[in-house]
């Protein structure tokens, strides 16, 4: 079975739960789907976001019997490297990783991480280990991100994420993206991913904002990926107006979903610009930026 997240083929969890780490874990999509699944599938019914270890799904091992290569995002309903996460089983799965090169499986690991301090120690201890038997660690077939909100947490995050060495790929993903970000300095990123919030509670992302990430991955030729609006995109009937006197303000907005709301952001007075902003179901606001679908992965 594959995924519908739109950037990855197949999703692979060994390893579940997570704990909040900063402001974009407030509605988080993994946290509500385990509340579904409370007592099923290896979910605790009491705590089922308690970072859990799936032995199962370790065992059967499905990358080494998959025949065609995917696109894997490994731990989506998790952090794999959450400080809870035993250190034999990111050795376990990293030998499973390596493994697949061993076998010439064409896969992609896909991990995405909120705490890139723990994935740069593990990565440089497992390096380290492979390289004391003899062995010449291949981690190539690793795509590695990090998760940003903004500014702020992509300044922390993906300083660290690009002194992890030896992975093939580096990417953020700046999803639910909250706040206006600048990626000067990060030239040598593979891959930017950016989405809005959906679900209960979806906090709104000015277009500007997206606008200003493409216009710079462009420039940079960094591969842009356009996940999603989430809840909110830019009403088709209305104007951008001019407000050079705006002060970030937002106006007229209520969490949560419901009945179709308008939102009236205006955004910081350095970009002088109001945006309407409309209501949508998640799979209505679609992935269409200013008419065109990005869809941009590493080679």
């Amino acid at each position: 079975m594959g995924s519908k997240i739109e950037w990855t083929d197949q999703t692979w969890n060994p390893v579940t739960g997570c704990s909040p780490a900063s402001p974009g874990c407030e509605n988080c999509w993994a946290r509500r789907m385990s509340t579904r699944l409370a007592g099923r599938f290896g979910y605790h019914a009491e705590d089922p976001f308690r970072l859990t270890v799936h032995h199962d799904k370790l065992k059967q091992a499905a990358p080494l019997r998959w025949r065609k290569p995917r696109r894997i995002f490994v731990c989506s309903m998790g952090d794999l490297f959450h400080e809870e996460t035993p250190h034999h089983i990111l050795e376990h799965i990293f030998w499973m990783i390596e493994a697949c090169r061993y076998q010439r499986k064409d896969h992609i690991f896909q991990i995405l991480t909120k705490r890139p301090e723990r994935a740069l120690e593990f990565i440089e201890t497992w390096l380290a280990e492979r390289q004391q038997i003899g062995m010449e660690p291949d981690l190539s077939n690793i795509h590695l991100y990090v998760s940003a909100e903004n500014q702020y947490w992509l300044d922390h995050r993906a300083g660290i994420l690009l002194q992890i060495p030896s992975v093939g790929k580096r990417g953020v993903s700046l999803e639910p993206l909250l706040d206006e970000i600048d990626l000067s300095g990060y030239g040598s990123l593979d891959h930017v991913i950016v989405g809005g919030e959906s679900g209960p509670g979806a906090r709104p992302m000015h277009p500007d904002w997206a606008r200003k990430i493409r216009d710079q991955c462009i420039s940079k030729s960094i591969p842009f990926f356009f996940k999603q609006w989430g809840c909110y995109k830019p009403d088709p009937s209305k104007r951008r107006v001019a407000r050079p006197d705006s002060a970030g303000e937002l106006l007229d907005w209520e969490s949560g979903a419901g009945k179709k709301k308008t939102v009236t952001w205006v955004a910081y007075g350095r970009t002088g610009r109001a945006s309407e902003l409309k209501y949508y179901r998640h799979n209505e606001a679609g992935r269409e930026l200013d008419g065109t679908v990005h869809s941009e992965l590493p080679e």
